[in-house]
């Protein structure tokens, strides 16, 4: 069965970042996820198993899983594959289409 969630700009953000992190820390967010927003992207990162939160002794700290790594992975292997077909030459000619009046 294959994860057919779609992460919004800020989810797919904090993920990218995480993913860069040698600790896979889903903190410190980009500056433009405050308040709310904030919560809210964290909050769905955890509800689709994409992060984890754990709880340290004197804070709360959000993970990147191996699911949530694997996720961003297979989308930026897709935007690249897409981005390489777009960008190649035409291999052949087409065949010829009938003109239309």
């Amino acid at each position: 069965m294959t994860n057919a969630h779609r992460l919004t700009a800020a989810q797919y953000e904090a993920v990218r970042l995480a993913a860069s992190r040698p600790s896979r820390a889903l903190e410190p967010l980009p500056s433009y996820i405050r308040g709310a927003a904030r919560q809210a992207v964290l909050t769905a990162l955890v509800t689709r198993g994409y992060a984890i939160k754990c709880y340290l002794p004197t804070h709360v700290e959000y993970l990147l899983t191996e699911v949530g790594l694997t996720a961003y992975l297979v989308a930026t292997d897709t935007v690249s594959a897409t981005d390489q077909v777009a960008h190649q030459p035409p291999t052949g000619a087409l065949p010829d289409q009938p003109a239309h009046p």
